[in-house]
């Protein structure tokens, strides 16, 4: 096992016109042809391993030490390293640890293992004595003529807003920004070149200075400060990639069929995708039954021109799988079909004005991509087609067929922006509608409805948790600006449900873990939020019953699945839930 000795680090700093960190870099990074044996820390998950996959590299330099001797970098990145792992497990997301790989090495195993992106975990230094330098920062790599890639800056800018939010509360809350690599080096940063090849998003970060009495006594030294680091940095993965910070309960999708009866679908604890539906004869629910399959996110559902309805869900594999009516109103088809691909979130699907089905997806590359049938209920295109290879998104898409049959999809795009396209009936490119009403990054995924008119509202929660919507003017175009009057502090992304009489409900799991709902009326919306009790951990699916009722689905803790329902259309609800099967699939 190669490592940075202390002499040689001392060694360093008779280079008086450098500061200590860099010529430490420097130095560690020509060792990258030494022949190493270690023990390679690897971590890929059993049950049910994600398609994203993190690439987590501690710092090695045991010779990087507080002046006093007290703090050890190569040491304590360590525990980081290990803390960031559990956190990224428990989150399902599967990672794996350099541990005390060296960087050529350390890189060389990222690219065997296929990581989607590769994140360094670093203290910084100003001197060899205490000094007053804090902050954090995250380095990109950039290339000598000064190209880089925007993911790579938007991949740290994300680390470093949520390492700075944890540090906070230790007073050490001091955003340094991003940077491009250490020029003066004369190497291309490591996490990206000369040794990997991989053209994945990709950070250094410097979480704090060890050469700062305060950063080191208030934070780096105490468990709890190494956990706020460790949890800074997956928030800012989770952030990038769209990601909750929590496993959320299983998401219900409802749909109609053709004759207008619910069918409710959710992904089981066995993995498997599970449906129930009212009985042909209005009596009832039927029991609930399995598709089977593998499945890591939520279904999305969706009729076909004929009235079959057809599912949509990412397996455990990444690969996207679908499953249809054989005729509407009736049975299944026996087995899910696979789409193929790698996805790291949920899908979403509209239909075209010809009566073709489309299928959205974020790929790990970060684009939107699509396919579609070629036929009204037929075959599928080959190949997935990718939206705009220079259009990077971090939200899973929201799609809708608007009154003219073209199909408009939105995503929030990798810098924050609300972003959209639409059919003309060739696809009119992305284009941007705004951050939200403070200017900030859009944090979660975007949600869209049609309004009585045709018109088209987009949802979304904004940075400081208020539900935000804008909408279409009368000739297609956006009104000026993103409106946060619909408030509450929201963690939870929205889902959206129509009254009998076409006015749009927002319904969104609050901080207290209640489901409230706001809905529009003539001339604006209600007043407050509307409160549906229960403790809920997850997102609720909601549809309208054939006779305008809305019904609202929820998984419990315990965990049954619930529902709620207006007792008439445009009416009352319910005064409780109702448990809708037994408590073992969910």
């Amino acid at each position: 096992m190669t490592r940075q000795s202390p002499s040689s680090s001392r060694l360093a700093t008779a280079h008086k016109d450098v500061p200590r960190k860099e010529r430490l870099f420097a130095m560690r990074s020509r060792q990258v042809s030494l022949a190493i044996a270690v023990v390679l820390v690897g971590v890929v998950l059993a049950c049910p391993a994600l398609a994203l996959k993190v690439y987590v590299n501690p710092s090695i330099q045991t010779g990087n030490y507080s002046p006093d001797g007290a703090y050890n970098e190569g040491n304590q990145m360590q525990d980081v390293a290990n803390r960031l792992m559990s956190k990224l497990q428990a989150r399902g997301i599967s990672c794996r640890n350099s541990g005390w790989l060296d960087l050529g090495p350390a890189c060389s195993d990222c690219n065997s293992w296929g990581a989607d992106c590769f994140v360094a975990l670093h203290t910084d230094a100003a001197s060899s004595g205490w000094s007053s330098a804090h902050g954090t920062r995250g380095f990109f790599h950039q290339s000598s003529s000064g190209w880089h890639d925007d993911r790579n800056v938007a991949f740290a800018d994300c680390i470093v807003n949520r390492m700075v939010a944890k540090f906070g509360a230790f007073g050490r809350g001091y955003d340094l920004g991003t940077q491009a690599d250490y020029p003066w080096c004369g190497w291309n940063m490591y996490v990206l070149a000369p040794w990997n090849n991989s053209t994945i998003p990709a950070t250094l970060i410097e979480g704090l200075y060890h050469t700062n009495y305060d950063d080191v006594y208030n934070v780096l030294l105490s468990a709890s400060g190494r956990d706020a680091y460790a949890q800074g940095v997956f928030e800012g993965i989770c952030d990038y990639y769209g990601w909750s910070y929590t496993a959320n309960k299983p998401r219900p999708f409802v749909s109609n069929n053709a004759d207008g009866r619910l069918e409710v679908f959710a992904r089981g604890r066995d993995s498997a995708m599970w449906h129930a539906a009212i009985k042909a004869d209005g009596t009832g629910w039927s029991n609930w039954m399995s598709f089977g399959g593998s499945f890591k996110g939520d279904p999305t559902v969706i009729r076909n021109a004929d009235g079959r309805m057809e599912a949509f869900c990412v397996g455990t594999d990444g690969h996207l799988y679908h499953i249809w009516q054989a005729t509407p109103n009736s049975s299944w088809v026996s087995s899910w079909s696979d789409m193929g691909g790698s996805w790291p979130g949920n899908p979403a699907a509209a239909i075209d004005a010809n009566g073709c089905l489309y299928v959205f997806l974020r790929g790990n590359t970060n684009n939107i991509y699509y396919k579609c049938q070629l036929t009204p209920g037929g075959s599928w295109s080959a190949n997935w087609v990718n939206m705009d290879a220079n259009t990077f998104c971090k939200s899973d898409p929201a799609a809708i067929t608007a009154n003219d049959g073209n199909i408009h999809v939105f995503a929030v795009g990798t810098g924050g922006t609300m972003l959209w396209n639409h059919q003309t009936p060739g696809w009119a490119g992305w284009s941007g509608i705004g951050k939200d009403k403070s200017g900030s990054a859009w944090p979660r995924n975007p949600v869209v409805a049609k309004n009585t008119d045709g018109r088209l509202e987009v949802f979304a929660v904004d940075s400081v948790g208020k539900m935000n919507h804008k909408w279409q003017l009368s000739d297609g175009s956006w009104n000026s600006g993103w409106d946060d009057l619909l408030g509450g502090t929201w963690t939870h992304d929205p889902v959206l449900g129509k009254q009998a009489d076409g006015h749009i409900m927002v319904f969104c799991v609050g901080t207290t873990g209640n489901v409230y709902s706001k809905e529009q009326v003539t001339g604006g919306w209600t007043s407050s939020w509307a409160n549906y009790s229960g403790t809920w951990a997850g997102d609720p699916g909601v549809g309208s019953n054939g006779d305008g009722r809305v019904e609202v689905f929820l998984v419990g803790n315990d965990p049954y699945m619930y529902h709620k329902w207006e007792t008439s259309p445009n009416g009352s609800w319910t005064s409780s839930w109702a448990t809708l099967g037994p408590n073992t699939i969910f």
